[in-house]
């Protein structure tokens, strides 16, 4: 009778014996950086209401004019598609540029995120641009 249960026992205890892997909360996990900071993307649809698209020299001398002075640490442009429903409920599809920027908690920089959004509503004839902020761990 021993013969036939130690097989038997022998797994159990062996699968007992098994390690489990914890995983850390997020903000634990944000501690093992070097910094923490804010990633803050915005993405500006390139369609004008008239059916034209911004030109890429209109696009450089918004990015020269309202985006860099005042991120002059740095940032990422990504050519994008995109598509949302406008307001009207109609279905947009369009080229877009995505800004990554990456920054510390700031009004100041908030406000400055919030005028770049309202200028190029403004210029280009926008309904919106999108903003997505979240905090992430940071490694140079």
């Amino acid at each position: 009778m021993v013969r036939f249960l130690f097989p038997f026992i022998s797994l159990f205890l062996l699968s007992a014996c098994g390690t489990t892997k914890t995983e850390l909360p997020p903000s634990e996990r944000l501690r093992a950086f070097e910094d923490i900071t804010i990633k803050t993307e915005l993405i500006f649809g390139l369609q004008k209401p008239n059916g034209d698209t911004v030109a890429s020299t209109e696009w450089k001398d918004f990015l020269d004019r309202e985006i860099t002075p005042r991120f002059k640490d740095g940032l990422t442009v990504i050519d994008a598609y995109g598509q949302y429903l406008g307001a009207t409920g109609k279905l947009y599809k369009e080229p877009s540029r995505i800004v990554l920027l990456l920054h510390h908690p700031s009004d100041s920089l908030d406000a400055a995120i919030d005028t770049i959004r309202s200028v190029y509503k403004r210029r280009f004839q926008q309904e919106s641009v999108l903003r997505i902020s979240t905090p992430v761990g940071v490694s140079f």
